[in-house]
């Protein structure tokens, strides 16, 4: 008798090893799809699998400073690049045009204070134009204007252009610094659904509305509208 129950007891050691070894081994299998295929989206791939850089612009109105609220967007981006496996460099716009490597990029912050988003508008989303913050820093895409509601209604572009031959340029530029880590914070938590959607290699371009950012902060951020055709279109 007391065999047997020792017997019973290895076969259920054993056999709670195997089954705890096969979740572990089926979890390490899940998350290394996950990771591939975030890796994929953002594209950190190939050639560029370890070339990630976030370009952020500075503070219009402190020069030699980045504001907060996009040293919180950069951190939302950096950490969705880490998670692939890959520390992203950061750069001032004046560094990111000086370093002739190609990197898998993500320009943070919108024209007035980064040139380098103002720039990458104008050669891949000639029909998005953001009017400078004398103007309101309306967006106006496909016959539609976005303006800005100080406090109670603003707008972030989240966009992806893929490029042929090219890594993968990612731009999020909102009219203030709370809209852009709302960008920020929209494509991280919106990651999967979006891969779903427009998959690795399909370029595309987002309005977001960030809805009372004076009482909710970054947090309460939608999609109003998918302008990527319209923004690709010479207006």
């Amino acid at each position: 008798m007391a065999s047997e129950v020792v017997e019973q007891l290895v076969l259920g050691v054993g056999s709670s090893a195997i089954a705890g070894t096969a979740v572990w081994a089926g979890q390490r299998l899940v998350s290394s799809a996950r990771r591939q295929a975030r890796a994929r989206f953002l594209g950190l791939v190939g050639a560029w699998r370890h070339r990630a850089r976030l370009v952020v612009g500075r503070n219009p109105r402190q020069p030699n400073s980045i504001h907060e609220s996009d040293v919180a967007a950069m951190l939302e981006v950096a950490a969705l690049v880490r998670a692939v496996g890959v520390e992203p460099e950061v750069m001032s716009p004046a560094e990111a045009a000086a370093d002739p490597a190609e990197h898998v990029e993500f320009c943070l912050t919108a024209r007035d204070a980064n040139p380098r988003t103002r720039a990458h508008f104008e050669r891949w989303l000639p029909g998005l134009v953001m009017l400078d913050w004398e103007q309101g820093g309306a967006f106006v895409v496909g016959g539609t204007r976005y303006p800005r509601d100080p406090g109670v209604l603003e707008y972030v572009i989240v966009a992806r252009v893929c490029r042929p031959a090219r890594p993968h340029l990612w731009l999020i530029a909102g009219q203030t610094g709370v809209t852009n880590r709302a960008g920020a914070w929209f494509l991280v938590r919106n990651e999967t659904a979006l891969r779903r959607r427009f998959g690795d290699d399909r370029t595309f371009c987002l309005v977001l509305r960030v809805i009372e950012p004076d009482t909710y902060g970054h947090r309460e951020v939608e999609e109003t509208a998918d302008v990527t055709d319209a923004s690709r279109t010479q207006s």
